[in-house]
């Protein structure tokens, strides 16, 4: 290589596109041959007397830059000067492509011009002076020189556009990369930047290409097919192990199809070398007759050992997403019913695929089976039973991805298919009656279906059916290790149309499969029986029903005959046993055998509480009616040992209802259980409790009395009381109580106690006592309540006497003060008020039931003429007009006023309807028809109008439908509104 030395004299901005054959001296402000003009040229009187100034950089960004095109420059020389203000920097930076810059060298230029010299390493085809900041001033260069070597030209097939050509026939065309420009490898490929192209047009040949180096030059040879450069894609990349020698690549050209070559080191850098290629071509093996699905070789029942191979076979995706070579052939038949075998048999030179698929036609299919044994060689086999006249296709290749092909036989033979179940399909279900027994059933031959609502079953299975009976029936299914079946009990309408009522797959690998419930009457089941899981598997079992009668169904099974649950009521004993099946989705808690029970809120907070017997209850509230039922929540806090409560403010007038039974929604269970309510009362005006037994303040109406345990009642006790107190009451002791007396209405009383406000949190504590003298003398404890915690709660005591008093001690835990509340149903047990139903309106002649509590539970009602009786506590009243009844009764309590009485009023509503007179309608005129009384809603016929007075403008006969505030209707008198004719006018002549 020649070398180089330039004396350059450049301004600011300028590019040299090449590098010019000579060039001295300073520079006079004409470019040199070959130089081209970069940004503005700026020539100024030489500063430093030395000369002419060749270049001067103002401005931070500006700089002088020197293309040398393949050129090397090894260093660089000129003279610098700043000027005394100049405060910045500038440096001499280095490329090899004019994209990503090297600094070398950082000026620290002076005052004076100075000479400076720099070594520019290998490689460096771009320079550039860059001016990298600047605050005042500028710099000048002059007198620059470049010494380097000059190049040879790239080879003339460095771009793809220039590719040579490489026509069969080639033999050792000798080729390089040297000098060769950077590029991006093509398609991805992992080679070096440095690179050259062939091209050839497929002529449907089959092609070998190959390419020879030295071990200086480890090449890589890429072979790319496409339809123009930069559109292509890889069609092998061969690059031995070996450090040198051949690459080579043979394969079946399409015809008119462009391919590349593409010749560079064989990993990423900048080496290069020279290597020879070839290119021979032959003609193309003949591919075998079924080489593509549309010309597949039939394959007939009784074809023994027919040869075929994959050799000289075109590449095509392998069908239905097959994992094998993409290199194989195809065979075919119809399906005839009968059960067939295929088999395949190669060496161990060609280890081989079988896929059996099934479709309408080429390229419309599914893989039916894909065989492919362990072994590397040997026999693909699959039996199976054929549809009449369904399509099948058979698939050879490689297992796996590549090229590999090689030779194979291929068999088919078929034999009569077996007799499948009679009860193979769901429309020949088996009957399975009660006090079936053991019957012998199997899967074995039967046809393959889609498991019902997806059960996730074998696909060959058999079917059984019956028909409900509303007796409990057990099914029950037994079969050996060999065959680890599920059982699929399913309801419906039809074949196809049900739903899995349980799936049995016992966890052991065989056994009995059982489950029990109570069928519907009238409902349709079926039994399927598969193996557990997908796959082919069959086998043999035995299936058995049993049915015994269902027990009697709780009185509250459905919603419309719901219990009443009023306040006061406590461990009301209820049962799930015998219950219907009945759907109540969306609770996860409550399963579908169950019970109700409803009541009517009054405004005031209620509490449900119900403890299963053993059996772990759930519950759901809803609030509407039976047909229109709302949710409210879903209650499932403890185990079977467990109270399960919930707390609401029940609201005043509206119907609730509730539902309980098992807490698991996917089981059967059912069992006993008892269920509470209570209400807390208002507190209402009453006395205080006495501070001594003494005493103690009688109460007539224990509900809703109130008070405190405050720090004003003193200790009151005396050795008997402390003591049963102590007894009774878990070592507890009197602080701060009170006394209350009362007069038990039956043997049992149940108080409800709501605590607030204590100021310690300790609550409260309660005793019920009887004492011949109050205030000393033997006690006889009925009941001790003590939750040692500020709490609500309920004490009972058994054993009293009706028409007896007893007393009740109150008393705040460790001297807590504390408000309270007590409840006191008529279910309570405690003699209390007569407390009658709500007012009511009925129409005119309807009737209304009217019930009562409290009282000793005998009454007495006035007026009783539009009873039905004049006593008990429920009686319906039929009254003609608005009418008071008064209900009396005793209380049994001598310390309260004998007599208690309470009063209901039914308002009857008999609204009326007259349409007022009205004036005569005249042809082609209007009339108004009015109805009285006003405040009313209204409904004209005919016409449908809903106003008071209507206008009427035709005949006919009109009435009016007046509905009152209470819902209550009257019709009116009918009118007849006829049309009177206008009179006509006659002009008489004159005589």
């Amino acid at each position: 290589m020649a070398a180089l030395l330039l004396m350059a004299g450049i301004a600011f901005g300028q590019v040299v596109n090449s590098l010019p054959s000579s060039f001295g001296g300073d520079w006079d402000g004409t470019y040199p041959s070959g130089w081209s003009q970069f940004g503005v040229v700026s020539q100024t009187a030489n500063p430093d007397g030395i000369g002419v100034n060749c270049a001067a950089l103002n401005a931070t960004g500006e700089y002088i830059a020197i293309d040398f095109s393949c050129n090397i420059v090894t260093s660089v020389s000129f003279y610098g000067l700043k000027t005394n203000t100049f405060a910045g920097s500038i440096e001499i930076q280095t490329s090899s492509n004019n994209t990503n810059w090297t600094t070398v060298q950082v000026l620290s230029l002076t005052t004076t011009a100075t000479l400076y010299t720099q070594a520019i390493s290998g490689g460096s085809r771009y320079i550039r002076f860059y001016m990298t900041s600047r605050t005042n001033g500028r710099v000048e260069l002059d007198g620059i020189t470049f010494t380097g070597t000059s190049c040879s030209s790239a080879p003339t097939n460095d771009l793809c556009s220039g590719a040579t050509n490489l026509p069969c026939g080639t033999t050792n065309l000798a080729g390089t990369t040297v000098n060769s420009v950077s590029e991006t490898p093509p398609a991805s490929a992992s080679t070096s930047n440095y690179g050259v192209w062939y091209s050839f047009v497929g002529d449907g040949q089959s092609t070998t290409i190959s390419s020879t180096s030295t071990s200086a030059f480890d090449h890589e040879m890429v072979v790319l097919t496409g339809s123009a450069c930069g559109s292509y894609s890889i069609l092998s990349s061969q690059d031995g192990p070996s450090d040198y020698g051949t690459e080579t690549y043979t394969f079946t050209t399409v015809n008119s199809q462009q391919y590349y070559v593409w010749i560079a080191y064989f990993t990423t850098g900048s080496t290069t070398g020279t290597f020879t290629i070839s290119r021979s071509c032959v003609a193309a093996p003949t591919p075998p007759a079924n080489d593509h699905c549309s010309n597949a070789t039939n394959l007939p029942c009784g074809t023994t050992n027919l040869a075929g191979t994959t050799a000289n076979s075109a590449s095509e995706t392998p069908p239905a997403s097959a994992s094998t070579s993409n290199y194989g052939v195809w065979y075919s038949f119809i399906g005839d019913g009968q059960s067939t075998t295929i088999s395949s048999t190669s060496t161990s030179a060609f280890d081989h695929e079988m896929v059996i698929l099934t479709g309408s036609a080429c390229g419309s299919y599914s893989i039916l089976s894909s065989q492919d044994g362990p072994s590397d060689y040997g026999t693909e086999t699959y039996t199976f039973i054929t549809v009449v006249g369904q399509q099948y296709y058979v698939w050879i290749a490689y297992y796996t991805t590549g090229s590999t092909t090689g030779t194979f036989t291929i068999s088919r033979s078929c034999v009569a298919a077996p007799t499948p179940p009679a009860n193979d399909l769901c429309s020949n279900a088996s009957n399975l009656p009660c006090g079936t027994t053991n019957l012998a059933g199997t899967t074995s031959n039967s046809a393959s279906e889609t498991p019902p609502a997806s059960a996730s079953t074998s696909n060959y299975g058999v079917w059984y059916s019956f028909v409900g009976d509303g007796q409990i029936t057990t099914i029950s299914s037994t079969s050996t290790s060999a065959f680890d079946h599920e059982m699929v009990i399913l309801t419906g309408t039809s074949c196809a149309s049900y739903a899995i009522v349980t799936s049995q797959d016992d966890p052991s690998d065989y056994g009995t499969e059982t489950y029990t419930f109570t069928t519907v009457v009238g409902q349709q089941y079926y039994v399927w029986i598969a193996y557990f899981t997908t796959g082919s598997t069959t086998g043999t079992f035995t299936i058995s029903r049993s049915c015994t009668l269902a027990p009697t169904p709780p009185a509250n099974d459905q919603c419309s005959n719901a219990t009443p649950l009023p306040c006061g009521t406590y461990n009301l004993a209820g049962t799930t046993v015998g219950a219907a099946f009945e759907s109540v989705s969306g609770c996860s808690n409550v399963n579908n055998y169950g019970v109700w029970y409803m009541f009517s809120g009054s405004g005031a907070p209620t509490t449900l509480s119900i403890l299963g017997n053993s059996f772990d209850v759930g519950f759901r509230l809803y609030s509407g009616t039976c047909s229109s039922l709302s949710s409210m929540v879903c209650i499932d806090d403890y185990g079977s040992s467990g109270t399960e409560s919930y707390s609401f403010n029940a609201a005043s007038g509206q119907t609730y209802f509730l539902y309980v039974s098992h807490y698991d929604n996917t089981a059967s269970t059912t069992g006993t259980f008892v269920v509470s309510r209570t209400c807390q009362p208002s507190c209402s005006t009453n006395d205080p409790a006495g501070n001594t037994c003494a005493l103690a303040e009688p109460i007539c109406d224990l509900n809703g009395y109130c008070g405190n345990t405050s720090s004003s009642y003193t200790v009151n006790t005396w050795t008997e009381l402390s003591d049963q107190f102590y007894l009774n009451g878990n070592g507890a002791s009197i602080e701060n109580n009170s006394f209350l007396s009362f007069v038990a209405g039956a043997s049992t009383v149940t108080l409800e106690v709501y605590v607030s406000n204590c100021y310690w949190g300790d609550g409260i504590q309660m005793m019920i006592f009887g004492a011949a003298t109050c205030g000393s003398g033997p006690v006889t404890t009925y009941a001790v309540w003590n939750p040692e915690i500020e709490t609500d709660g309920i004490i009972t005591a058994t054993g009293l006497t009706p028409g007896n008093i007893y007393y009740l001690m109150i008393d705040g835990y460790s001297g807590d003060d504390c408000d309270y509340v007590i409840g006191a149903t008529a279910l309570s047990g405690v003699n209390i008020p007569v407390t009658a139903s709500s007012d009511v309106s009925i129409c005119a002649g309807a009737s209304t039931t009217l019930t009562v509590s409290g009282g000793n539970g005998n009454y007495n009602w006035s007026p009783s003429s539009t009873l039905n009786s004049s006593s008990g506590s429920s009686v319906v009243a039929t009254p003609t007009q608005t009418t008071t009844y008064t209900i009396t009764s005793t209380t049994g309590n001598p310390l309260c006023p004998q007599t208690t009485e309470n009063q209901v009023t039914v308002t009857v509503s008999n609204p009326s309807a007259v349409i007022s007179s009205f004036n005569p309608l005249c042809e082609n005129s209007t009339t108004i028809l009015t109805t009285n009384p006003a405040g009313q809603s209204y409904l004209w016929s005919p016409g449908g109008q809903n106003t008071q007075s209507i206008s009427v403008n035709s005949a006919g006969t009109y009435s009016v439908t007046v509905t009152d505030s209470n819902n209550c209707s009257a019709q009116s008198n009918a009118v007849n509104v006829s049309v009177v004719t206008n009179p006509s006018v006659i002009f008489l002549s004159p005589p």
